[in-house]
């Protein structure tokens, strides 16, 4: 027979088992939470501008006389476009220097030197000339288009009266004289070449 001293040692250990059993799940339970990740509020998506061009930092120069009439002939005469043209972003107001001549070229020819061009930009003009009737040649518009390097894509563009421009800019007053109908043809050119100058230094690209 198993005696009462067993007996009592067995349900000693028993008791001391459990209680210990106990113990440890009650400290597995007190047992600190590591912290739960807290939520990063979402950041304000920042709206990113559209991109501004920059400056324009260096231009070359082509150009192209249209003859409405069919009559024009001087074509060296583009060279007297092109010096008056340098000329004159040279001076006040804001003067430009990095311009240099890009030669005779139409608006598709343009386009493809835009696109090999790695800094400069492209200025092309289309001085319109038509006969007033009387065998003279006069400049009635020059349409302009400044093409971004690399790309070709348009810039700016738009067309100068001659003759009708009187733009304040800085450090001085730019006017340009009104073209007569009795300019010969070279005068009118060089004053086309003024106005352009004057138009294009009232924008905000140089």
């Amino acid at each position: 027979m198993i005696s009462c001293k067993f007996i009592f040692v067995v349900l000693v250990a028993a008791a001391f088992l459990v209680s210990n059993a106990e113990a440890q799940s009650g400290r597995q339970k007190q047992r600190p939470r590591d912290p739960l990740p807290t939520a990063t509020p979402p950041q304000p998506s920042v709206k990113v501008p559209d991109e501004i061009p920059p400056k324009i930092t260096s231009l070359v120069v082509g150009a192209q006389i249209i003859d409405k009439s069919y009559l024009y002939s001087n074509s060296n005469d583009l060279d007297i476009v092109f010096k008056e043209f340098l000329r004159w972003m040279k001076y006040d107001p804001q003067p430009f220097f990095n311009v240099t001549k890009g030669g005779k070229m139409k608006q598709a020819q343009a386009i493809e030197r835009a696109k090999k061009e790695t800094v400069a930009h492209l200025l092309w003009l289309g001085i319109v000339m038509v006969d007033n009737g009387y065998g003279q040649m006069i400049v009635t518009r020059v349409d302009y288009t400044i093409l971004v390097p690399g790309t070709a894509k348009v810039l700016t563009s738009g067309q100068v009266n001659p003759g009708k421009q009187q733009i304040v800019g800085q450090g001085g007053v730019m006017t340009i004289p009104t073209i007569q109908k009795q300019s010969d043809e070279l005068t009118q050119l060089k004053q086309a070449a003024m106005a352009v100058v004057s138009h294009l230094k009232s924008t905000a690209w140089f």
